[in-house]
């Protein structure tokens, strides 16, 4: 049996979108809420898994627009897994200082978050694709 991978596939979807100078919020608008879910939880596990948090928030994901989708889906997927990482975004959010600035993230939330985040991402990725696949948008 062939898996297909549709969250990878929205993924380059998204990005064949953008355009260099583009502002990340008119890209975000020009995506179908299939591709905006596809790039926000891709993006935060990718983030995530490669520096934390912190690196989410430094490298200007963790945009208010982005938290706030991110924190609408994942209520709506329900999920244990995704329950988790949206307790776990809620307190990043939470925690986010005005400017976004990474070395201003507290460093005992990004380790929290993160230790909390790698028990269960894999899990979630899963989640993220059924979800995908299910097409409930």
């Amino acid at each position: 049996m062939t898996t297909t991978h549709l969250h990878e596939t929205l993924m380059c979807s998204a990005a064949d979108k953008a355009s260099p100078g583009l502002p990340r919020a008119e890209m975000f608008d020009a995506l179908t809420p299939q591709e905006r879910f596809a790039t926000c939880t891709g993006n935060l596990n990718y983030q995530v898994e490669n520096g934390g948090f912190g690196q989410w928030v430094f490298n200007g994901y963790a945009t208010p627009e982005t938290v706030a989708f991110l924190q609408r889906a994942l209520v709506r997927m329900g999920t244990p897994a995704a329950t988790e990482v949206l307790r776990l975004l809620n307190l990043v959010a939470d925690a986010l200082p005005e400017n976004h600035r990474r070395e201003e993230l507290d460093h005992g939330v990004d380790d929290e978050a993160c230790t909390a985040y790698y028990k269960v991402n894999d899990a979630f990725m899963v989640d993220c694709e059924a979800h995908l696949q299910a097409g409930k948008f």
